[in-house]
């Protein structure tokens, strides 16, 4: 019962995440690119004494 409910959360928040951002694999490759970004941040601010 519990793990339905939480089933049926996640499909209604894969809904809305695949309106706001057409499709999933659009919203997946955006999540890829901003990690990358951040990983690149970070390690400028690494080097920088």
């Amino acid at each position: 019962m519990f793990d339905d409910g939480l089933k049926k959360k996640e499909r209604e928040v894969e809904k809305i995440l695949t309106s706001l951002f057409g499709y999933k694999k659009k919203f997946w490759g955006s999540c890829l690119f901003f990690e990358k970004l951040r990983k690149k941040i970070l390690f400028r601010k690494q080097k920088e004494p």
